[in-house]
């Protein structure tokens, strides 16, 4: 990595990527007869057939706090008997996010055996509903719409299986995970190939305005980079493109997150927009 920025900033930076380890295969955990908590507000998770809580179902690895650990009724549980691979709890129902920090899960998927079974997402928000990019995602792994269960409440299943995550925010990454986001880009059809691609952000919404953004990207266009606007593309053609570029470019963000379904070997130019002492740099390095 080179990183283009003072002496202040390339240190923190630097310390920032130091956090990052490989780590061993994730694998997947069977709960015959398990639980998947959903007490909103009061926590979320999978607990076993005597009521003890599944570490691995933590949102929060490495130890990190924020997960609460939920108390609940243990009488009177619905029943569903099917098999059923748990995967996230909805959070901010944010593109971002859940590429990250939620289908961190999601490499199991690209195994048959967990295909055919009932994906289950944890509506702790209340929401109702999920983006359709999370059914674009699964589907993408093979995952039916109907086979998609947005739970709200707390439910006792046949089987829950839980895999361990593949990748943690600023602290590991494993071959699984990033196998799965190659399962993803192969999964899509090939589009027209671009070696140099700029992500804009000049098309997006208002309230969140990249300041001399366009001035930026005139110079990425004069040298040659095809000029992508991220938001105004499905999102399988927005995978189409990236996945075939040697080259990909853009201000610090979501967009340049699906460096991930890159092949290996590509450049990821990341430009800062950000306070001087924060940066999502870290995310792009897998």
């Amino acid at each position: 990595m080179k990183i283009y920025a003072d002496n202040k900033y390339t240190k923190y930076l630097t310390n920032l990527l130091k956090h990052y380890c490989k780590e061993q295969e994730p694998r997947v955990e069977q709960v015959p007869n398990g639980i998947i908590a959903n007490e909103h507000e009061n926590g979320y998770g999978v607990f076993d057939s005597r009521f003890r809580f599944v570490k691995s179902s933590s949102q929060n690895h490495k130890g990190r706090k924020g997960q609460f650990v939920p108390r609940f009724d243990h009488d009177n549980i619905p029943y569903m008997d099917a098999d059923v691979v748990y995967l996230c709890h909805l959070g901010k129902n944010n593109f971002g996010h859940f590429i990250l920090e939620h289908l961190n899960r999601g490499w199991c998927l690209t195994d048959k055996k967990y295909q055919n079974m009932k994906i289950v997402i944890v509506d702790e928000i209340g929401a109702g509903k999920v983006n359709d990019y999370i059914f674009v995602l699964l589907g993408l792994l093979g995952i039916k719409k109907s086979n998609i269960i947005l739970l709200d409440k707390t439910t006792r299943f046949r089987n829950v299986f839980v895999p361990t995550p593949g990748f943690d925010l600023s602290a590991f990454y494993t071959d699984a995970y990033r196998d799965m986001w190659e399962y993803i880009a192969n999964s899509v059809p090939d589009s027209k190939v671009y070696e140099k691609i700029y992500l804009s952000r000049c098309k997006m919404p208002m309230e969140r305005p990249t300041y001399g953004e366009e001035t930026i990207q005139n110079i990425f266009a004069k040298n040659g980079f095809q000029i992508i606007y991220p938001e105004t593309l499905p999102l399988p053609e927005q995978i189409a493109l990236i996945k075939n570029c040697k080259y990909l470019a853009g201000g610090a963000g979501t967009a340049l997150h699906l460096a991930l379904v890159m092949k290996q070997g590509g450049t990821v130019c990341q430009i800062k927009r950000n306070t001087p002492m924060q940066d999502n740099a870290d995310t792009q390095c897998i």
